[in-house]
């Protein structure tokens, strides 16, 4: 099971309040009534569980991998851009990625890239500027 960062928050039994940032791969909180009347955290790869924790409130948030760090890697979403009526990922050709979905990329580009499309000039520079670049040695 991938593990997450989870950002958990508590008032101990003691009244003592706390919170932490942890990697696992499962955090809950379940709440009993039981102990000092809260409930305790559960999460197998830790090892807490009822016998060893008893609060009097606590959550559970999943947070950005930035907070563990080595933990986890957050997705990263494909983006889209419109190059001359057709929807390309950001990452092919390094674009700026207007569109965060393809659909929305779809609905905007159809034929002819609505207005966003580069000229048939531009496309014959950055073309000519390829073939230049391509037998350079960049080392």
């Amino acid at each position: 099971m991938a593990k997450k960062c989870y950002y958990i928050t508590y008032i101990a039994c003691n009244g003592a309040t706390g919170d932490a940032y942890l990697c696992s791969e499962g955090i809950s909180y379940v709440p009993t009534g039981g102990g000092c009347g809260g409930g305790y955290f559960l999460s197998d790869d830790l090892g807490f569980n009822v016998g060893n924790a008893s609060e009097r409130s606590g959550t559970v948030t999943v947070v950005s991998c930035t907070f563990c760090p080595g933990c986890c890697t957050d997705a990263i979403a494909d983006k889209y851009d419109c190059l001359n009526g057709n929807c390309v990922k950001d990452s092919l050709y390094k674009t700026p990625g207007l569109y965060s979905t393809i659909s929305d990329c779809e609905n905007v580009c159809g034929t002819g890239c609505g207005g966003k499309c580069i000229s048939n000039s531009d496309w014959a520079q950055i073309e000519g500027f390829s073939g230049q670049l391509k037998n350079r040695n960049c080392s």
